[in-house]
């Protein structure tokens, strides 16, 4: 699967501006049941238009912890911000990166969440990932197994000659179980789609 198959949308990202008070912020994520906000300048002119960082529950928990004013403005709290080269504190993905290549910057760099841009243009946000993505990403093909989940996050069974065994590996094993050719029933192959197929909320920090 592909980062553009299982990221935010930039239209669908919640925004804040620079200027905007801690509290704006908390009502935002709230309100929308969000565990982070992009902020941006001017975010209702374009969602296409690089962020400046991402605000998340943790730098809220820690401007409590500072004692900060609920007025204080958001752009004083950003951890994860771009800058340039080796100085940007938050990293970027392409959307035509697969799941695994996009999982190993969050890990290699411990972080929860990435911008996603353009691969042909790289200052146009197009969304946003977190660890929580990954993780719903990864759970759908273990239930899906020992079907395979294609690009487009549906299931398919295995096409193979009438008198040929498929090989299907789970994703969790090295296992290989042969699985016979069968046409899967249209009411199986729904309840498979359904449990590999959905939109997630961007939970985590």
């Amino acid at each position: 699967m592909r980062v553009s198959g299982f990221m935010v949308p930039a239209d669908k990202v919640h925004a804040v501006d620079p200027k905007d008070t801690i509290e704006n912020a908390m009502d935002l994520m709230l309100q929308h049941g969000v565990g982070a906000v992009v902020v941006v300048e001017n975010p209702d002119e374009s969602f296409h238009t690089m962020p400046l960082g991402i605000l998340t529950k943790t730098d809220l928990i820690q401007a409590y912890h500072d004692k900060k004013s609920i007025r204080t403005p958001v752009q004083d709290l950003l951890r994860l911000k771009m800058g340039g080269g080796d100085d940007a504190t938050l990293k970027t993905c392409t959307e035509t990166m697969n799941r695994d290549e996009a999982a190993k910057i969050l890990e290699h760099n411990k972080m929860h969440h990435a911008l996603v841009v353009d691969h042909k243009d790289p200052t146009r946000f197009v969304g946003l990932i977190s660890s929580w993505d990954i993780t719903v990403e990864c759970a759908k093909d273990d239930r899906a197994w020992p079907w395979n989940r294609h690009e487009d996050g549906r299931v398919h069974g295995p096409h193979d000659n009438d008198d040929t065994a498929a090989m299907a590996s789970s994703p969790t094993s090295t296992t290989q179980t042969p699985q016979h050719h069968s046409k899967m029933g249209d009411s199986f192959r729904q309840y498979v789609d359904d449990l590999a197929v959905g939109t997630t909320p961007y939970f985590g920090d």
